[in-house]
């Protein structure tokens, strides 16, 4: 009887002992996590052959199909980009087309592009 008691010991002790050690591979043991990208993506060059006076079909050939489309004006489409990244930096940008008769009347954007006209760093927000 004394060998089974024995066991009992150890294993508890082992047990208490796994108990302490665990947390401290808290930092080791964390999945890869991927940087998140959702939306239109849009480039210096596509922002550059807008122009005033395009047809909605132009504009779509040239930037793809915009994400929201305004529901209550339908003269207003925007594209919108988000990044999150896995450090919890995060990119939104947003670029709105506004039509009138038919045409481009104007666009605004919030776009910060890098020297190879690619999409800026992530910020902190």
């Amino acid at each position: 009887m004394p060998g089974i008691a024995m066991k009992k010991l150890s294993r508890i002790l082992l047990l208490c002992m796994l108990m302490q050690v665990l947390p401290a591979c808290n930092g080791f043991l964390k999945p890869h996590k991927m940087p998140i990208q959702q939306g239109n993506v849009v480039t210096k060059d596509m922002l550059d052959k807008l122009k005033v006076g395009m047809k909605p079909s132009q504009v779509k050939y040239v930037l793809g199909t915009p994400l929201v489309v305004d529901t209550f004006d339908n003269n207003r489409w925007f594209y919108l980009y988000n990044l999150r990244m896995p450090n919890g930096d995060k990119l939104q940008q947003k670029l709105e087309i506004i039509f009138d008769d038919g045409e481009l009347a104007s666009f605004n954007n919030d776009y910060q592009f890098d020297v190879q006209g690619q999409t800026g760093g992530a910020e902190k927000n």
